[in-house]
């Protein structure tokens, strides 16, 4: 008996990227598995944005340019349009690991039971990268799931909509809403996507961090899990501001530290 081959919409954010977007466009029309609903949700760009998608316009489902207020606003209005019944998000500036990659999720263990299933992520940073394993649901807060590389389902997108108050954690809000409530996950072992890591600065990660913070304490019913992730991350926080204040201020105890690291 063939396998079913759910419809999965892929969503594409974008502002201003045009020296990134065609690399995304191509990876996902690229890809071999043939049931994909390709969306694009432009901000307003004035750089030529618009003319790469509109390049490759007979491919894609839906797109529109117009300003929003932010990536978690964009996001959102992909949820609204489409008609999948699986949800991933790849922006801008990132891609789909191989032409092989969603074939690959959709080819593994049974869906049926589960609202999210998630995979491994190449991580770039210039010219080097390594392979980012997800932990698993206990400690997701841990080694956080990656959202180029999870697909989720269409009906749990629009139950959880970002929570566009936050600035850099509205993703991590949906997730943590996601094991808070305990719908199921899945971990698959393929390397889904190709994360791009410039751009998402040690300011913005101080900034994440404090809003996770408030997002496990805004979350009442589960004192234990809400406990966790507020020591984790306030944990995560002092040791980053130990590290700054070395390499501020002696630099050399830093580099002495990091040599004995390895």
């Amino acid at each position: 008996m063939e396998r079913k081959q759910p419809l999965v919409s892929i969503i594409t954010v974008v502002f201003n990227a045009a020296e990134v977007l065609e690399n995304t466009i191509k990876s996902v029309l690229d890809q071999s598995y043939p049931n994909i609903e390709y969306i694009i949700i432009d901000g307003g760009s004035k750089d030529g944005t618009v003319d790469i998608i509109k390049k490759y316009e007979k491919d894609i489902a839906y797109w529109v340019s117009e300003p929003d207020k932010g990536i978690y606003y964009a996001m959102n209005k992909g949820i609204d349009r489409a008609r999948g019944e699986w949800i991933n998000f790849m922006n801008a500036g990132d891609w789909f690991y191989n032409r092989e990659s969603v074939a690959a999720v959709f080819a593994g263990p049974e869906l049926n039971g589960f609202d999210i299933v998630y995979g491994n992520t190449e991580k770039r940073r210039a010219e080097n990268s390594v392979i980012y394993i997800p932990g698993d649901a206990s400690n997701f807060y841990k080694r956080l799931m990656i959202h180029q590389s999870t697909f989720s389902r269409a009906e749990l997108n629009r139950k959880y909509k970002f929570d566009t108050s936050y600035r850099v954690s509205a993703d991590f809000d949906f997730m943590f809403k996601v094991f808070f409530y305990k719908h199921k996950a899945l971990h698959v072992d393929v390397i889904v996507s190709s994360f791009d890591l410039v751009g998402f600065s040690h300011h913005n990660r101080y900034i994440g961090f404090k809003e996770d913070i408030r997002i496990a304490l805004s979350h009442k019913g589960n004192f234990w899990l809400s406990l966790r992730v507020c020591l984790f991350y306030i944990y995560i926080i002092a040791i980053g501001r130990i590290i700054d204040f070395l390499k501020r201020y002696f630099p050399k105890v830093y580099a002495g530290l990091k040599k004995l690291k390895g």
